[in-house]
C-alpha cells in the first residue's frame, strides 16, 4: 500500500526519498562506470538550480490540493520539516534530497558520486531550498499563500546569491586574524579565541563570507555545541565537525556543557562586535543568542572547611600509592610537587590558577620587610586583566609549610620557573592540564560532586575568610585582582594598601577549624623539597 502511495504523490517522495533513490541504486552504478564526473558548480549554476527545484516543489504542492491528495502529507509534515532542518543545520545528512540531485546528474549525464564535493554542494543548496518548501507547505496548510522565502539562494540575483563566498584575504580565518592583532589580550586566550573561531567556521564552511553569516547560523551552530564533545571526550579532532558529532553520539560520551557554549558565543559575539565596527558585516548576528543561565547549576562554590580538611588529609598530603595513576590511594609516596604546593597556595593567597603556575622565584620577594609575590604579566605571562597585577603577602601559614625554603631550592637549581614541572597543554595554555587534573583528584577523593566545585573554589573560600575578617569587597579586591571602580582609585602614584596593610589583612584570614600541622616539614623534609 505504501509503495503505492509513493507512485502516486510526490509529497510521498518527499517523506522517503531514500527509498526511491534505493530504487535506481542499481541503474546508478551502470551509469556511473560511463558518465564523466561533475567537477564543480559555480555560484549561479546553484542559484539556478535551487530555483528551478523550490518552483518544482511548489507546483507539486498545488497540483495535490487540486487533486485532494494530502492526506499523508498533512499527518507527516512537520516531522519531516524538523527532520529537514535538523539535518541541514546540525548533521550534514542529505539523504532528503538524494532523489533530486541524482535526478539532476542523471539529467546532465554526471557521475553520481555521493561522496563528491560537488555532489555535496547541490544537496546542501537543495536542502536549503527544501526548507524554504517546507515553511510555505505550513503556511498554505493555514490558508496563508502569501509567503516569501528568505534564504538568500532564493531572494537574491545570481551573482549576489554566488557572494556567500568570500573574497580575498576576508575568510573567516584572515578577519579573525586581524581582530587579534588588534586587541590587547594574553596569549593564552588568543590560542582559545583562534580555536573557538576555527570550530565555528568548520560548522559554516571556511571560505564563508562573513556578510553572509546569519543568526540562523549561530543558532544551529549554537545547537550543534550542545552535542559536540568535551575536551576530554575529543576521540579525533581531525575529523569534520559534523564527523565527530556523530561519532561521540555513537559513543555516548561528554559533550559540551551550557557554560561552555555561552563561553564560545561569548568569543563568537566580540569577534562579530568587531567586525561590525569595521564594518564588515551590518548587525551582529550573535545577539540575544546565548543559553539562559542556570543559576542553580551556574557559577563557583568556596570550599568548606570540611571540603579543605579531607583534601589536606588524602594521600596527595599524607602519602600516596605512587605518583601518578594512583595518587588518590593511600601509600608511601610523598609527592612535593607542584601538585603540593599550588592548593596551599591558592588556599593563603587566593590567586587565581594561571597566575600561580607561571610564578617565577623572582616573584618571591621582600617589600618593607614583608615577604610577598608580585603577580604581574613581564616575559610574556598572560594575566586575565591589568588589575590582575598586584602583590599579594605570605601568609604566616605558608611560610610555617616551608614554601620560602622550596623557592630558596628551586633557585640553587637555576631555576627560573617555581613549578618547573607544570606544562601548557596543546593550545599553550600552562594551567589547563593542572587544573583537569586538580578537579579529578577532588573527585576521587569525594570532595567534588559537582561543577560548581574546582580550584577557584580556594579563591571564593578566601574572598568570604576577608569577608568574615571584616574587609569590604572593595578593599579584598586589591588582594584577589579585581578592578576598583571608583573615579577616586585611579587618582595619585601610591598604591592602595602597601604590603604592610595587606600582610595585616591576609593574616586576617583563618579557616577556623582546619589544622595543617601535618604537613609542616621537619628538617629533612625541607631539604628533599
Amino acid at each position: 500500500l505504501y509503495a503505492k502511495r509513493v507512485s502516486l504523490s510526490s509529497e510521498a517522495k518527499r517523506l522517503a526519498p531514500a527509498v526511491v533513490a534505493e530504487i535506481h541504486a542499481l541503474f546508478e552504478q551502470e551509469r556511473a562506470k560511463q558518465a564523466p564526473a561533475r567537477r564543480h558548480f559555480s555560484p549561479d549554476e546553484i542559484h539556478d538550480l535551487a530555483r528551478e527545484f523550490y518552483q518544482t516543489e511548489l507546483r507539486a504542492d498545488e497540483a495535490e490540493r487540486q487533486q485532494g491528495v494530502q492526506d499523508i502529507a498533512e499527518l507527516c509534515r512537520a516531522p519531516f520539516a524538523e527532520a529537514v532542518r535538523q539535518d541541514l543545520g546540525l548533521t550534514g545528512k542529505y539523504h532528503h534530497v538524494y532523489y533530486w540531485a541524482d535526478e539532476i546528474f542523471r539529467r546532465n549525464s554526471w557521475s553520481v558520486d555521493r561522496e563528491s564535493g560537488p555532489y555535496r554542494q547541490l544537496c546542501q543548496a537543495l536542502m536549503r531550498v527544501l526548507a524554504e518548501a517546507q515553511k510555505r507547505f505550513s503556511e498554505r496548510d493555514r490558508g496563508e499563500f502569501g509567503g516569501q522565502p528568505a534564504d538568500p539562494l532564493l531572494t537574491q540575483p545570481a551573482s549576489e546569491a554566488g557572494s556567500r563566498k568570500a573574497r580575498a584575504g576576508e575568510t573567516i580565518a584572515e578577519l579573525h586574524k586581524r581582530y587579534l592583532a588588534e586587541r590587547g589580550i594574553s596569549n593564552e586566550w588568543k590560542l582559545t579565541n583562534r580555536a573557538i573561531i576555527r570550530l565555528f567556521a568548520d560548522h559554516v564552511g571556511h571560505d564563508m563570507s562573513v556578510a553572509s553569516i546569519t543568526r540562523q547560523h549561530v543558532r544551529n551552530w549554537k545547537t550543534a555545541l550542545l552535542r559536540y564533545p568535551s575536551r576530554g571526550s575529543l576521540v579525533n579532532p581531525s575529523a569534520s565537525f559534523q564527523e565527530i558529532i556523530r561519532h561521540n553520539e555513537e559513543a555516548n560520551r561528554p559533550t559540551l556543557s551550557p557554560r561552555t557554549v555561552n563561553k564560545y558565543l561569548s568569543a563568537l559575539s566580540s569577534f562579530m562586535d568587531w567586525l561590525e565596527r569595521n564594518e564588515f558585516i551590518a548587525t551582529n548576528p550573535t545577539v540575544g543568542t546565548s543559553l539562559a543561565k542556570d543559576r542553580e547549576a551556574g557559577g563557583r562554590d568556596p570550599f568548606s572547611v570540611d571540603d579543605l580538611r579531607i583534601l589536606f588529609a588524602s594521600p596527595l598530603y599524607t602519602g600516596a600509592r605512587d605518583a601518578e595513576r594512583h595518587l588518590h590511594l593511600s601509600g608511601s609516596i610523598r609527592i612535593r610537587d607542584h601538585r603540593f604546593w599550588l592548593p596551599l597556595l591558592g588556599l593563603w593567597t587566593g590567586a587565581r590558577i594561571g597566575e600561580l603556575v607561571q610564578l617565577e622565584t623572582a616573584d618571591v620577594l621582600v617589600r618593607d620587610g614583608v615577604h610577598l609575590i608580585s603577580i604581574s604579566d613581564t616575559g610574556g605571562r598572560s594575566l586575565k586583566s591589568s588589575a590582575a597585577k598586584r602583590i599579594v603577602p605570605l601568609h604566616s601559614e605558608l611560610m610555617r609549610l616551608g614554601f620560602l625554603q622550596m623557592v630558596d631550592k628551586r633557585r640553587q637549581e637555576g631555576s627560573k620557573q617555581i613549578f618547573p614541572s607544570v606544562k601548557p597543554d596543546s593550545l599553550g595554555r600552562p594551567s589547563s592540564e593542572y587544573s583537569k587534573a586538580f578537579s579529578k583528584y577532588i573527585k576521587r577523593i569525594g570532595v567534588k560532586v559537582d561543577a560548581r566545585l574546582s580550584f577557584h573554589s580556594f579563591r571564593h573560600a578566601f574572598a568570604d575568610q576577608l569577608r568574615i575578617a571584616g574587609y569590604s569587597d572593595t578593599q579584598l579586591g586589591v588582594l584577589i585582582g579585581h578592578s576598583q571602580h571608583s573615579v577616586t582609585a585611579g587618582y595619585g602614584r601610591m598604591a592602595q594598601f602597601g604590603p604592610r596593610e595587606r600582610s595585616k589583612m591576609i593574616e586576617g584570614v583563618q579557616y577556623e577549624g582546619l589544622d595543617l600541622s601535618h604537613l609542616r616539614p621537619t628538617v629533612d623534609a625541607l631539604s628533599r623539597a
